[in-house]
């Protein structure tokens, strides 16, 4: 599995408000686990058990008979994935509230950076350790130097940004300026008043839910 990216408005479409009595998490903070850490980091066991224990709510017992294996190595399995969260998710995170005025406004200088095609304008909005991926490549990249050889690869030229939001993160869709067509989908992961993340989605396939709107008549 590798990780894809989800537009907030089927989310939104998915959720009732009401989480199941036995998640540990809030709907939409479930789904970014699900979405962002649990198809990065656990091996298939943890990652099944973690989304039917903590995401769906299944008792240990239930998810285990679900999965076919016997209940102590399913509650190892979920352990190994909670502890694996644990320490991913330990580092303090000052993420602004969605479409809060601190969010609008990092976007804002972003998009206005982008808009002029100042690669080092972009670099600079980002964390000192900011982390890069370019998914289905599993690996991941580190530092200011990583995030700037990624967008150093946008044709800015060619492209405009269009705001959405996906895996419960902004995001920009990069579409073509002389269509609709959804060429690459930046995600990005606030820290207060820096980018954190950065991930890049390049696959057509994992766009797909994706719909651009038509460019604006010039």
């Amino acid at each position: 599995m590798t990780l894809e990216p989800y537009p907030d408005r089927l989310l939104d479409e998915l959720l009732d408000g009401t989480p199941e009595p036995l998640a540990r998490h809030d709907a939409r903070a479930a789904i970014r686990l699900a979405f962002v850490a649990a198809l990065q980091l656990l091996a298939p066991s943890e990652r099944a058990m973690l989304v039917l224990c903590d995401v769906a709510g299944f008792p240990v017992g239930e998810a285990a008979t679900m999965l076919g294996v016997d209940t102590g190595a399913a509650q190892r399995a979920l352990l190994r994935a909670r502890c694996t969260l644990d320490a991913r998710l330990a580092a303090p995170c000052q993420r602004p509230p969605a479409d809060s005025s601190r969010e609008r406004a990092l976007l804002a200088r972003f998009a206005d950076a982008f808009e002029r095609a100042d690669v080092d304008g972009l670099v600079a909005l980002l964390a000192e350790d900011v982390r890069v991926r370019l998914p289905p490549d599993p690996a991941e990249h580190f530092g200011r130097a990583a995030a700037g050889r990624v967008l150093a690869w946008v044709p800015f030229a060619r492209v405009r940004l269009v705001p959405t939001r996906a895996n419960a993160d902004p995001a920009f869709e990069l579409c073509l300026r002389e269509g609709s067509r959804v060429h690459g989908l930046l995600v990005l992961a606030l820290n207060d008043a820096q980018i954190a993340d950065l991930t890049l989605f390049r696959d057509p396939a994992g766009l797909r839910c994706f719909r651009a709107p038509a460019p604006p008549p010039r």
